[in-house]
């Protein structure tokens, strides 16, 4: 879809928008003036009723235990699904920067997995926006974008410090 004129327009670079939130993600591209829904996935959950653990046992902590087990392998399969299409994409595409939307727990185990994306990764928001329009997401980043141009004589360790 068009970019509105108020909008950044990604003339002179081709942008991917990550939106995720705990196990969903949607993938956006944008370039020319255009951006489009390139990829969007969502992984099940565990359900802390679905342990067969808990109908065997009156121990709560062990059923916790496997709950906690199940919900962290399905957060590396998620971590490993984005990864995965974000490699697609950068193939596909040849992408120029990469802008991150996420809640903050998830922030650290998302850049951990897309680390040798590190020079291409401009922003990282701790927002959960995955279910709101493309336009909300470059609002967002308009915004990062006029904070950075006030904070050209800092050093990048300190522009870390300010994220917006």
């Amino acid at each position: 879809m068009r970019i509105n004129k108020d909008l950044p327009h990604f003339d002179k670079e081709k942008a991917l928008i990550i939106a995720t939130w705990e196990h969903k993600a949607f993938l956006y591209v944008a370039n020319k003036g255009d951006v489009i829904l390139a990829d969007s996935f969502m992984v099940e959950k565990p359900d802390f009723t679905d342990i067969k653990e808990w109908k065997f046992s009156n121990w709560s902590s062990i059923s916790w235990w496997v709950y906690e087990l199940q919900k962290q392998n399905t957060q590396n399969i998620f971590l490993n699904m984005l990864k995965d299409r974000i490699n697609l994409l950068d193939e596909k595409e040849e992408l120029d920067s990469l802008y991150l939307f996420s809640p903050q727990y998830m922030t650290k185990a998302i850049e951990k997995a897309l680390h040798w994306y590190g020079g291409k990764l401009k922003m990282i928001r701790w927002w959960n926006l995955v279910n709101h329009h493309p336009f909300e997401l470059l609002k967002k980043i308009k915004e990062y974008k006029f904070f950075e141009a006030l904070l050209p004589v800092f050093k990048p360790e300190t522009k870390k410090v300010f994220k917006v």
